[in-house]
């Protein structure tokens, strides 16, 4: 068998080109923004969520945090999307963590 002799290089080159985001993504649960915050609070509870998206016109256009949810519908707890948060599916793995220290 052929001994491997990888350098750190390519180790990182691996990372930046070969590793992206789409290796982590996950489709986002979302639901209307008219929807009974408590509603969506269960369903948070149930699947340990502590995010889900908020569509308007079948659009995901923010967020919900479940820890914020209370009486009411969702668009009440809305945080928009910042462009800062948005990662893009070809987005380096290495970059992705980046972000996440900054976006939690």
């Amino acid at each position: 068998m052929k001994q491997l002799k990888s350098t750190s290089q390519q180790l990182k080159e691996l990372f930046d080109r070969a590793i992206t985001a789409k290796f982590l993504a996950e489709p986002i649960s979302s639901f209307d923004h008219a929807i009974d915050a408590t509603t969506v609070k269960i369903f948070m509870d149930e699947h340990d969520y502590d995010v889900v998206g908020i569509r308007r016109n079948g659009s995901v256009i923010g967020y919900v945090k479940r820890s914020d949810l209370q009486d009411g519908i969702c668009e009440k707890y809305i945080f928009p999307f910042d462009q800062s948060e948005k990662i893009l599916d070809t987005t380096p793995l290495i970059e992705v963590f980046k972000m996440f220290h900054n976006h939690p």
